[in-house]
């Protein structure tokens, strides 16, 4: 049986040798150390861009992180009677503003009967 002391040597070329157990311990310890555990801080970056990701991109769709629902618009169905419909405050105007807001309608006139409406719950 062979013990760690015994030199390893690599045949180069023609007569030139190289003893590499002594090149191992030649070399700084950063250089010879090899880790088989996983790089932390690339691993923390990563789940950190990904929930960074999640969090804007529910800000950027408009969908509240307190939940809510959806209502499809009915034919002659205002803005105004689905915002009283599903109260969310005392100021039925400032819910009307937060529905154009969040389901990015262009005014409280641009709905369209079969339109599917996010209602966030306050």
């Amino acid at each position: 049986m062979m013990g760690h002391e015994q030199a390893f040597a690599w045949v180069l070329s023609e007569g030139q040798e190289i003893d590499v157990v002594a090149a191992i311990r030649a070399m700084p310890p950063y250089a010879r150390r090899r880790s088989r555990r996983p790089q932390y801080k690339l691993v923390a970056a990563v789940l950190a861009a990904v929930v960074l990701l999640i969090l804007f991109a529910g800000q950027a769709l408009g969908v509240s992180g307190t939940g809510g629902t959806t209502v499809v618009v009915e034919p002659g169905q205002s803005l105004w009677s689905i915002a009283a419909a599903h109260p969310g405050g005392d100021d039925i105007r400032a819910r009307i503003d937060e529905l154009i807001s969040v389901n990015h309608l262009a005014s409280a006139g641009s709905l369209a009967a079969g339109q599917t409406l996010f209602i966030p719950t306050s």
